[in-house]
């Protein structure tokens, strides 16, 4: 009955969207108390990187080298198995463990696709016998733990879909107006200014017609990357039109948006994509929340004259707001 109990509990937080970790911390807090094993955990395994998500008596010591080693045979083994698995002193892979000396361990698959990408394990310092039930019980809870992961990874793939760019995988329109109105009220909140680039790829009309849709993806896609390079990890970017991309910078004035373009319209000069016998530049306009603007409407309005204003002269030129 009380596996039943867990087996609800799990299905309900599914449902209720409960974050991943609570359920994974849930099951090994389950497994404790009901198994009373030494120690017990769930580790991830995903593109070659191993991860304890939760544990019970587990040092950090051996988190740590877990981590940095990447590598266990014991994953290894239960990747060929893909089922429940009891190792005692009579099994093949006895007496290979994670951490502690044990006499009967148990390891409990997590797949998702028909590969292993995660396993709960619990190791015990005395022989345990699990019978049929037990076994077909813990069966069943790796199951629950893989439609978990499946579930979330879903979620989060549909996020990404709704949010950013298929192209160049930085924000789209829509998830960027989203960001900036939240940001518009956090500086109404604050009193924290912020400032906004808008970056324009000019040239790129002559890049399609002479060199392909292609190659002009391609263009794109180096200039969202260059642009998530050289930003702050908390700064956003986004894919504002066609071919421009605007850049949220948080608790910053218009001196550091202006160098970041600065850095940003070197390096693509010295890109493959400035030595084409077609001209390409970065047009780039900055204005500043609220001292530009006391809106998000005529915000955008005057970062779009901005670029305009950029785009009247040859070359990559980089315009802020007010200009003459």
């Amino acid at each position: 009955m009380k596996h039943i109990a867990l087996f609800r509990e799990i299905l309900k937080d599914i449902v209720d969207e409960v974050y991943l970790e609570e359920i994974r911390s849930t099951v090994v807090q389950f497994i404790k108390d009901e198994y009373k094993p030494k120690s017990c955990a769930i580790v991830t395994c995903k593109d070659d990187q191993l991860r304890v998500r939760i544990s019970r008596g587990v040092s950090y010591t051996f988190i740590k080298q877990l981590h940095r080693e990447n590598r266990h045979p014991l994953v290894d083994f239960l990747r060929k198995e893909k089922k429940v698995v009891i190792i005692d002193e009579n099994h093949p892979m006895y007496p290979t463990g994670f951490e502690h000396s044990y006499k009967t361990m148990v390891l409990v698959p997590i797949l998702g696709g028909g590969r292993l990408v995660g396993l709960l394990f619990m190791d015990f310092s005395e022989r345990k016998d699990f019978p049929p039930h037990e076994v077909e019980a813990l069966e069943t809870l790796g199951l629950l733990l893989s439609v978990a992961v499946d579930h979330y990874e879903l979620r989060d793939r549909l996020d990404d879909l709704v949010d950013h760019d298929a192209l160049t995988g930085v924000y789209n329109f829509k998830h960027f107006h989203e960001l900036l109105f939240k940001e518009v009220q956090r500086t109404d909140e604050t009193g924290h200014p912020f400032a906004l680039g808008l970056y324009a790829v000019t040239g790129l009309k002559r890049v399609n017609e002479k060199y392909g849709h292609v190659a002009g993806d391609r263009l794109l896609r180096f200039v969202a990357d260059l642009l998530k390079a050289k930003v702050r990890r908390f700064d956003a970017v986004a894919r504002y039109a066609a071919a421009k991309f605007a850049v949220i910078f948080p608790e910053a004035d218009k001196e550091f948006a202006k160098r970041i373009a600065e850095e940003v319209i070197e390096k693509f000069s010295k890109s493959e994509w400035a030595r084409l016998d077609t001209e390409v530049y970065l047009d780039v306009g900055i204005v500043v929340y609220p001292e530009d603007a006391k809106d998000e409407k005529t915000l955008l309005n005057r970062l779009e004259e901005c670029v305009h204003e950029a785009k009247r002269d040859k070359g990559s030129n980089i315009v802020v707001y007010p200009f003459k």
